[in-house]
């Protein structure tokens, strides 16, 4: 069984604000440790379920914050940015399943912590036929794209509700409560390992009830910027048709295409 691992950071216990995820802060080095932690119990899970293969591709921010000698010896990791599949990257055909570990709510979820799209700076709102995503659902069509079902999302509490309006009854593992954007009540860490251990065992325990994410073609995306400036350099792509001050929107037949677009516009 082989099992793909995307690990962001603002869905792990104990990050509520930049002091933990930005690489300036001053509790950042604990953070980029308790993330590791998480991923590192959702592969004993994984183990214990019986995978012989796990990747495990670091997904937040420039992606080289989980340190190689705190990865769990059973798997392999991939960072750095600029990846053709972003935080998606290693995902591919073969693999039976993956896991969205330390994952958050779309940008403009209320009562949900540090909640964004792909991009604070620049992204307000992306569609997809006119239904709102963020990180969880894009990057489940992603692994959809391959065949390969999401089966476990850990993150707050409204990252879970998110993660099931998507993928229907996904394993979640909600690890604290958010309060708001800045602030939340965060399980304990021997609690959430356990958690995270017994998730991933549940989720690998019959993957035929999980279906991989798609969505019939033809599709279009849109994406609402925060400001003209974004829209302006994304409409110089000849694929891409404005259709607003700060909105762009562009129609194909393959999702892969057209996230690989999306990510073209962010950078």
């Amino acid at each position: 069984m082989r099992i793909f691992i995307s690990a962001d950071m603002e869905g792990i216990a104990g990050v509520v604000g930049d002091e933990q995820r930005s690489r300036k802060g001053l509790d950042y080095p604990k953070a980029r440790h308790w993330m590791a932690e998480e991923v590192n119990a959702a592969i004993e899970g994984a183990v214990e379920a019986g995978a012989k293969e796990i990747v495990v591709s670091d997904a937040h921010a420039g992606a080289i914050n989980m340190l190689l000698s705190d990865m769990h010896e059973k798997a392999t990791l991939i960072s750095g940015a600029n990846r053709p599949l972003s935080m998606m990257q290693g995902i591919g055909a073969g693999f039976d399943a993956a896991f969205l570990i330390g994952y958050h709510a779309m940008r403009g979820t209320q009562n949900a912590c540090l909640d964004h799209t792909y991009s604070e700076k620049k992204i307000m709102a992306f569609r997809i036929n006119g239904t709102p995503y963020g990180e969880i659902g894009i990057n489940a069509l992603v692994a959809g794209h391959f065949g390969v079902p999401v089966v476990l999302v850990s993150g707050d509490n409204m990252t879970a509700v998110e993660a099931k309006s998507f993928l229907g009854e996904v394993q979640t593992v909600v690890v604290k409560e958010a309060i708001g954007r800045s602030a939340a009540r965060s399980l304990s860490q021997p609690r959430v390992h356990q958690l995270l251990r017994r998730g991933a065992q549940k989720a690998l325990k019959d993957l035929s009830r999980f279906e991989p994410l798609v969505i019939p073609p033809p599709m279009t995306i849109e994406v609402e910027f925060v400001g003209t400036e974004y829209a302006d350099r994304a409409d110089l792509l000849p694929q891409v048709e404005r259709t607003g001050p700060v909105t762009v929107t562009a129609t194909g037949e393959n999702f892969l295409d057209l996230f690989q677009l999306f990510l073209l516009m962010l950078r």
